[in-house]
């Protein structure tokens, strides 16, 4: 399928009725300086029919020659002037109907084939899956029988629930990860004061206050805690991205063709947090911290000197 539209829109896949996101894994992407030149993206699958090598493209090397007049059981041939174009891209979307299509820009299609005016796709995006149904009928109702509504049904049920699958999971894990998190923080600085009980003692013993004893330990357990959250972030910030879509390359990778290599190894996952979630996190944390220390030193500041001197 040939497509062309706008070098600044979406590029969108229509292929039995499934719409995908193709992405780019080979050479480059529109540009608006695309606009009106002989240049082409081409779907991986369609590539390899046409012997396209991703070297060829990434040398700028690479030609595929639009002819019109060739003709196929249910595609007719219009006669038209054969176009060589310039495959600045390749993209991959995931599945094998969808990789079989070229976008060209639009002012570019409409020389090759001899189109002057018109739209011949619109698309309409829906807010939920559940309400795919209801959009499609009211949209078939307002443009009447001038055009054909295709509804991606089986694409927004699969969606819908893979998402809601992906979050259930996801949350559990979340669940899982915080519990987890309160149980390491509470104990490790428990276990740090304890382990400290003779320089509780010796502090008792040069005439340190239970006070002055708590609170300094209380400050180094926020201190260590908030330095540890930064430092946790700030390796999730630079390893997080990699070391997530990597994992979940080597995981989805063995379910697909060889063919989608590409695709998953440009995969990315965004590094953000939002303000509220790392907000609780911290609170979380150092509420962890202080109630686990707290614990240890007093513990340690109900003994006597002597007594907290040989307690370890």
């Amino acid at each position: 399928m040939h497509v062309g539209l706008a070098p600044t829109a979406v590029k969108r896949l229509e292929s039995h009725g499934e719409s995908g996101s193709p992405r780019i894994v080979a050479g480059r992407d529109f540009t608006p300086e695309d606009a009106g030149q002989d240049v082409a993206i081409i779907g991986e699958g369609y590539a390899e029919w046409a012997g396209i090598k991703v070297e060829d493209i990434e040398r700028g090397r690479a030609k595929f020659t639009v002819d019109p007049t060739r003709t196929h059981p249910v595609i007719y041939a219009i006669k038209r002037p054969k176009r060589e174009l310039r495959i600045i891209g390749m993209y991959a979307s995931g599945y094998v109907f969808g990789d079989l299509q070229l976008f060209i820009p639009i002012e570019t299609f409409r020389s090759i084939y001899g189109v002057d005016h018109g739209i011949s796709w619109v698309f309409a995006q829906v807010d939920s899956a559940d309400n795919v149904a209801a959009v499609a009928q009211h949209l078939q109702e307002t443009v009447g029988d001038v055009a054909d509504i295709l509804v991606p049904k089986s694409a927004a049920v699969f969606t819908a629930t893979t998402s809601r699958t992906v979050i259930q999971l996801t949350s559990t894990g979340g669940v899982v990860a915080f519990v987890l998190m309160i149980v390491v923080v509470f104990f490790v600085l428990l276990m740090q004061v304890r382990e400290r009980a003779r320089e509780i003692g010796t502090l008792k013993a040069i005439g340190a206050s239970n006070a002055g004893v708590t609170i300094q330990f209380l400050t180094e357990a926020l201190a260590f805690t908030l330095l540890g959250g930064v430092l946790g972030l700030a390796a999730f910030r630079l390893l997080g991205e990699a070391i997530t879509a990597r994992f979940f390359a080597l995981g989805i990778g063995p379910f697909l063709p060889s063919q989608y290599k590409p695709l998953f190894e440009s995969l990315s996952v965004s590094s953000h947090v939002s303000s509220s979630v790392l907000l609780l996190v911290v609170v979380v944390a150092v509420f962890a911290a202080v109630i686990g220390s707290a614990y240890g030193v007093w513990q340690a500041i109900k003994l006597s000197p002597l007594e907290a001197m040989k307690d370890e």
